[in-house]
């Protein structure tokens, strides 16, 4: 991994280790006792002993975590450093606590269907940024924002029945600072400096999706 990367070690340890001490922590009502919650709370403890590089990887491929470095040094051209940092921050955790909540079966039957309605949103709105991308003059701001809003709009009643405010506080930061429509028509140029760097998200985004993880 190049040593420029956003996912060197030494923040991959502060982001996973923070992930990791909310886990238990952020969820809305204490955990009823059971093997399941047993369960998740030992991973969580087991987890925060290893190598937090290790913790990362557990939950975020090496695709994603190279779209991560990539997007973080697009964003960058946007806002401070220590803005975009923060973005890129709040999804990673926000992406280790869902998977970790997935992986230990907490979503009841009855979110399943909307757990699937999010999951099916996010990939249209995967493969609408890679056509957007891809194909000249196909850039729709208004579609594109009309597929976020409703990916989010699934998504945040699952975490609010699961994580904190805070976790739902992060979840909107990020939306925030994402659709702003100059980050978005920036993104999309075909002509912008952000070209190769969008080509780079693309290719990885389309990795994701190969290998379905979107």
């Amino acid at each position: 991994m190049s040593p420029t990367s956003l996912f060197h070690e030494t923040m991959a340890e502060a982001i996973a280790n923070e992930a990791m001490n909310e886990i238990v922590q952020d969820t809305i009502s204490p955990m009823p006792f059971d093997a399941t919650s047993l369960s998740l709370r030992t991973q969580k403890k087991l987890l925060s002993k290893i190598s937090s590089r290790a913790v990362v990887k557990h939950f975020i491929t090496e695709e994603a975590a190279r779209l991560f470095d990539n997007f973080y040094r697009f964003l960058k051209h946007y806002y401070s450093k220590a803005v975009s940092e923060k973005v890129v921050k709040n999804m990673i955790k926000i992406v280790m606590k869902l998977g970790l909540l997935a992986r230990y079966d907490q979503f009841t039957e009855d979110e399943q269907p909307q757990l699937t309605s999010f999951q099916q949103q996010l990939h249209t709105l995967s493969l609408t940024v890679i056509s957007f991308g891809t194909v000249p003059f196909s850039y729709d701001r208004i579609h594109l924002l009309r597929l976020m809003q409703g990916a989010l709009a699934e998504l945040l009643p699952i975490v609010r029945r699961h994580l904190s405010e805070k976790s739902v506080g992060r979840i909107q930061m990020v939306f925030d600072h994402i659709s702003k429509p100059a980050v978005l028509d920036g993104l999309f140029n075909m002509n912008s400096e952000h070209s190769a760097l969008r080509d780079q998200m693309l290719s990885d985004l389309e990795l994701l999706i190969d290998i379905n993880e979107l």
